[in-house]
């Protein structure tokens, strides 16, 4: 490593940095020299530089970028890494149909799962439709969902949705036609 600078404000490289570091414990000591930034944060990337003078850094390229900023991002890099596969998690019970979807560990799918991720300790009850969704860990989910997020710990009971967003926590029922805060 020659340089690192984060977040330049002019273009200096079509390299980025994806914040996937193999340190030793010789790194704090390099965190403790440094000052906080103008975001008032101690920059890694800041350390990175007094931790280079005594140790070799070495760049590695990653082949594939996947960003996954928002929901829809953790869809589609999800769909790119199974390559049309279906991903079952541990202890996990199909009694319905998965299509292209990753199901998390401890899971009992009843209903029909399509281009879905569905977290751990989830459930989706016999007769549910569930069509390009993320929904979250511990969700009992009935109904038919196209294109939701739904959050952690949500109950969704009998529920027709197109496109919204659950936080977590949240009891439904019934038609969703706007996220539920």
């Amino acid at each position: 490593m020659e340089e690192i600078i984060e977040k330049p404000k002019i273009f200096i490289s079509n390299k980025i940095n994806a914040a996937l570091y193999v340190l030793d414990d010789g790194i704090f000591s390099s965190i403790r020299k440094i000052s906080k930034s103008q975001r008032g944060e101690l920059e890694l990337t800041d350390a990175l530089k007094p931790y280079s003078k005594n140790r070799s850094i070495k760049l590695v390229e990653g082949k594939l970028w996947l960003p996954v900023g928002n929901p829809a991002e953790l869809l589609e890099a999800d769909k790119k890494i199974r390559d049309g596969r279906n991903i079952i998690g541990d202890n996990t019970k199909i009694k319905g149909k998965v299509v292209n979807s990753s199901i998390g560990n401890n899971c009992e799918v009843e209903g029909d799962v399509r281009d879905s991720i569905i977290m751990d300790n989830t459930k989706i009850k016999g007769g549910s439709e569930v069509s390009g969704c993320i929904i979250g860990e511990k969700v009992e989910f009935s109904g038919r969902a196209y294109g939701c997020f739904i959050g952690d710990n949500a109950v969704a009971k009998e529920v027709v949705a197109k496109g919204v967003s659950v936080w977590p926590n949240k009891k439904i029922k019934g038609m969703i036609e706007k996220d539920v805060i």
